[in-house]
């Protein structure tokens, strides 16, 4: 017996990871979108209104009305643009060749220019050293495991102490996701490879991905899911290392801009609205010391992204975006 056919209409489009026209949502997924429920849901559905979807593959399930929109007010002389959407998966940008797999519950992801693998905490680094096929890996400095690598520079989350990752201090309290590092507080996985979710403490975490060129972005969104408000901080934590030499100069260029200098290139990190701090990669899990913009150092160091201290009422949220770019010489 074919399953009951349900229509919908959503303001805005569901994330579609493979860009496929059919979406696979949780029931986490189903109460963040407004979807009546999880499962499978297929669209944006051509020639209907808005973002239309259906839960029965179309041309295989018995045809429903097409929902009637509501009434839309008598349009301006010149319409408003319309609200900007809020973060979610978005499909590979126009051009972009992406390969994108989940992997023993950790994500796979390279273009033509960087692979990268995020583990199953959702910090930068694969936890096996084993080949992923059909995926490139710094070989000739011994690794079949994919931290972040764009050739021909060395990887640069690997070498020496592998530290990505990232924390949340919650009412005080820090919890830290750095799994090669020891670190693995908060529980999650991936929705699809570009998407993972987590939650600690009252707090949801989802953290969506996108590789343009040799640039990773991480957009994270806390949710406090409590029916109180709470003070959260967010912050990002990286060691960059080189093959053979673990120090690499380490500049604030400017508000919200770090560089990470390494041999043939450099390692960017923009986080806007963030300021920069240092610590040793011992103490990655907790926030170091602030750097001033301008200042420079050679070390080996981890360098941390960290986010202004906010207060979340109930059912709120906030976003923060780290982009990692690689620049070859």
């Amino acid at each position: 017996m074919e399953p009951p056919m349900t229509t919908i209409q959503l303001a805005k489009k569901l994330p579609d990871s493979n860009d496929d026209g059919v979406v696979k949502v949780s029931a986490a997924g189903a109460k963040k979108y407004g979807v009546p429920k999880a499962g499978n849901w297929w669209g944006p559905l051509p020639g209907a209104p808005n973002f239309t979807y259906t839960n029965v593959k179309p041309g295989t399930g018995t045809p429903a009305p097409t929902p009637t929109p509501a009434p839309e007010p008598t349009p301006a002389p010149t319409p408003a643009p319309p609200p900007a959407p809020e973060p979610t998966t978005p499909p590979p940008p126009a051009g972009t060749t992406l390969t994108a797999a989940v992997v023993n519950g950790e994500a796979a992801l390279q273009t033509p220019d960087m692979t990268v693998v995020l583990n199953k905490f959702g910090g930068i680094g694969q936890v096996n050293n084993a080949a992923i096929p059909g995926f490139r890996s710094d070989l000739k400095s011994g690794f079949a495991r994919i931290g972040l690598y764009v050739p021909p520079l060395s990887d640069l989350v690997l070498q020496g102490r592998a530290i990505e990752g990232f924390g949340v201090i919650i009412a005080g309290k820090r919890y830290a996701n750095m799994l090669l590092a020891g670190y693995y507080q908060i529980a999650g996985g991936f929705n699809g490879p570009l998407m993972w979710e987590g939650s600690v403490s009252g707090v949801e975490v989802t953290q969506n991905v996108t590789i343009t060129g040799k640039t990773i972005r991480l957009a994270v969104t806390l949710r406090n899911t409590t029916k109180a408000a709470l003070d959260l901080q967010y912050f990002r934590s990286i060691d960059p290392d080189q093959a053979g030499q673990f120090d690499t100069a380490n500049k604030v260029v400017s508000a919200g801009v770090a560089e990470c200098s390494v041999k043939g290139g450099k390692l960017a990190i923009r986080a806007p609205g963030a300021d920069f701090h240092v610590t040793t990669y011992d103490k990655a899990p907790d926030i170091g010391t602030r750097r001033e913009i301008g200042v420079s150092k050679t070390a080996d160091e981890v360098v941390q992204a960290v986010f202004p201290r906010a207060s979340l009422a109930a059912d709120q949220s906030a976003t923060y975006i780290v982009e990692y770019e690689v620049v070859t010489a």
